[in-house]
């Protein structure tokens, strides 16, 4: 069978992830087309579809081995539901759970959506909540009719902390992320107050200006922990006592829940469309 070029590169280009597609590339003209194919029976995928159970629904792409990511955020998900009552037959509430709940009725307006600030992407997971909330109001659309969302997770998480965590654990250091005014690692939270050039454009408002605009911001337990746990071997300190400066150094405000994957989960729960802060 002849296969045109252009089309098979197409469709390829749709399922293999960027980093991967240079590879296949290279070996194009060595391709041969599969003859064989295995047998997917409709009903049978029905049937197993239905096996999604429960308030709780979560897909992970596992488009490449991340590191075994695809893994990893789906155990994180059991375990931070589990940590906040959630049994996994979805049978069980505890308070903590009632409270975070309660924060999460605070997405308000039509207009909703929730940005995965996995990463300090130079500020971008603070800097698109500010984006969501300008484009908005330039077609009309008032803060109280909308509610944009940050969830810092992963590295990101170093900007739920106050400077003086900053300063102590070296978190600019540890995510390497730099001090616009040194060019070295940051020693500060430079988007909580930005100060004049910490913020790509002048007019960007910090976390502390969007919250008072309604913004949401959350921080996730779960890389605080691993991260805390890597400052202290680092450091030479105790893990649980640079946990637990970590946790009384989040800026007001923002909220502690269970996990990043947790809170995205919920987010779109009730409403808010997910975009990458990348």
């Amino acid at each position: 069978m002849k296969i045109d070029r252009r089309n098979f590169f197409s469709t390829l280009a749709l399922g293999v992830g960027a980093t991967a597609f240079p590879n296949f590339l290279s070996d194009f003209e060595n391709l041969k087309e599969v003859q064989a194919g295995a047998p997917i029976n409709n009903e049978e995928l029905t049937e197993w579809f239905n096996n999604i159970k429960g308030e709780h629904r979560v897909v992970y792409d596992g488009s490449q081995p991340h590191n075994t990511l695809p893994i990893v955020w789906n155990w994180a998900f059991l375990q931070s539901n589990n940590s906040v009552g959630v049994s996994d037959n979805e049978m069980t509430a505890m308070t903590v759970l009632q409270e975070l709940t309660e924060w999460f009725n605070n997405i308000k307006g039509e207009h909703r959506v929730v940005y995965d600030g996995s990463q300090p992407h130079n500020t971008l997971p603070i800097v698109w909540n500010w984006t969501f909330l300008q484009s908005n109001n330039s077609v009309g659309v008032s803060d109280n009719e909308m509610t944009a969302m940050t969830v810092l997770r992963h590295s990101g998480i170093v900007f739920a902390f106050n400077s003086a965590v900053w300063e102590k654990f070296k978190l600019g250091e540890l995510v390497s992320f730099n001090d616009n005014k040194t060019g070295t690692p940051s020693l500060r939270n430079t988007v909580y107050e930005p100060q004049e050039g910490d913020m790509p454009l002048p007019p960007i408002q910090g976390i502390k200006d969007l919250q008072k605009r309604g913004s949401l911001f959350c921080v996730c337990d779960l890389a605080t922990k691993v991260y805390g746990s890597a400052v202290a071997s680092k450091m030479n300190l105790d893990p649980d006592e640079v946990y637990q400066e970590m946790v009384d150094g989040i800026l007001p405000g923002i909220k502690l829940v269970p996990s990043g994957v947790w809170a995205l989960g919920r987010a779109q729960n009730n409403g808010c469309a997910y975009i990458f802060a990348g």
